[in-house]
């Protein structure tokens, strides 16, 4: 499989996996803006709550493409690691959780 395919793949079955741990408004597609609303992308970046009119609200982001290590506001560390756990036994590879308190008022934050 090609990396493209590959992350073609992933995508859709990382967001599922998000759904599934953190709810089903939750996708971690989206890229980096100075613009509203945030740009949906076809590889992993901001996981963000996805809200009326495209206002989402970033709560973290994947640290690696292949979605098994992420970042998150501490409100979500619980849904995180079940996100982790999920991630490791679809696809067999440790998840790592980060936990990061860095955020201004709109959630935006990870420089």
């Amino acid at each position: 499989m090609k990396v493209n395919d590959l992350r073609d793949y992933r995508v859709p079955v990382v967001n599922g996996l998000l759904q599934r741990a953190f709810g089903s408004r939750f996708a971690g597609n989206f890229g980096d803006s100075e613009f509203v609303p945030l740009p949906e992308i076809h590889e992993l970046g901001f996981i963000v709550n996805r809200r009326f009119l495209g206002y989402h609200k970033v709560i973290g982001k994947f640290d690696c493409q292949d979605g098994s290590s992420i970042r998150v506001l501490p409100k979500y560390a619980s849904s995180a690691v079940l996100y982790a756990e999920m991630y490791e036994a679809k696809f067999g590879k440790k998840a790592t959780v980060n936990i990061d308190s860095v955020a201004n008022g709109d959630g935006l934050f990870f420089s």
